[in-house]
């Protein structure tokens, strides 16, 4: 009957602090700063709250794809000197919609 109720009670203090909002925000700041892992995370908080800090942790520290180019930018000659087409506010034959 005793150990029944330190089990409780140990279950009861062990809750509390999941609630608590200074400590989930402490507890968050340390797995975003890699001291704790997701696991430890996920037992805590909750499997949901524990993918959305990984999703936002993940999207936050993730550094943005640069584009590179393959080929070299075409030269002033050869991106100007072409015929340039003039538009003639006329639809094209690919706009046409038909209408019933």
């Amino acid at each position: 009957m005793r150990s029944l109720f330190l089990i409780d009670a140990l279950k009861d203090a062990l809750e509390d602090p999941a609630n608590d909002e200074e400590f989930r925000r402490r507890l968050t700041d340390t797995y975003y700063d890699d001291r704790i892992d997701y696991d430890t995370i996920e037992a805590i908080l909750g499997c949901e709250e524990a993918m959305r800090l990984k999703l936002l942790r993940e999207s936050t520290y993730s550094t943005p794809h640069i584009p590179e180019l393959e080929d070299d930018l075409p030269g002033d000659d050869a991106f100007y000197d072409r015929e340039v087409s003039e538009w003639t506010g006329t639809p094209s034959s690919d706009s046409d919609v038909s209408r019933t």
